[in-house]
């Protein structure tokens, strides 16, 4: 089953949201998340506030999370970290 850049994107999304969850009720101020480039060989991280992720996921403008490796690859806005 081939998975599309989309899905892959959506996948490391939802991934990423249930990171947050998880460090939401610990002491943690950063967290590690997935590049969301969509590439299902992606290994990439990305390291910001979880300040920063509430408010990139509440924002009203489309963004994703991608490394700085990923981040010329995305025409909508991206948020990118190395």
């Amino acid at each position: 089953m081939s998975v599309s850049t989309h899905q892959g994107s959506s996948l490391m999304r939802e991934v990423n949201d249930r990171i947050y969850a998880t460090l939401v009720g610990t002491a943690a101020e950063d967290g590690d998340f997935l590049c969301e480039c969509g590439d299902k060989d992606c290994s990439e991280t990305v390291q910001i506030p979880l300040s920063e992720y509430l408010a990139i996921r509440t924002s009203t403008d489309p963004m994703t999370l991608r490394s700085a490796a990923h981040a010329a690859e995305q025409p909508a806005p991206i948020v990118n970290r190395s």
